[in-house]
């Protein structure tokens, strides 16, 4: 789990880096890095509470459709026989979706004060 927050943490911040380096050609300001941090963090926020209150089941449940539609006729072709079957091996831990979700919020609480500032 903790690699996992890590990781999401690292890449977050590589992303609020290269906002700023590009869209904001590398200046530093209180403005810049607030709205960086905000980009980032709203996304990150809404990803993981999608992900969270599992409305990404929908997704789930189109995935197997478009797969047994297109399936080939031996048995061997797809692992599940069923969408019951299926359903329990795409479930997320929601702990850990919960903290990834606070990372996104954090974010946009740092935007909001980084944004007192400019």
């Amino acid at each position: 789990m903790l690699k996992s927050i890590i990781r999401t943490l690292s890449i977050s911040l590589s992303i609020v880096m290269i906002i700023i380096l590009t869209l904001y050609r590398s200046s530093f300001t209180f403005l810049n890095i607030s709205n960086a941090f905000f980009m980032v963090g709203i996304i990150v926020f809404f990803v993981y509470l999608t992900s969270l209150t599992r409305a990404n089941n929908i997704l789930h449940s189109s995935s197997y459709f478009i797969k047994s539609l297109f399936r080939k006729s031996d048995a061997h072709s797809m692992n599940y026989a069923q969408y019951k079957e299926y359903h329990p091996s795409k479930s997320v831990d929601s702990a850990n979706q919960a903290v990834k979700m606070s990372i996104g919020l954090v974010f946009v609480i740092v935007a909001f004060v980084l944004s007192r500032f400019a």
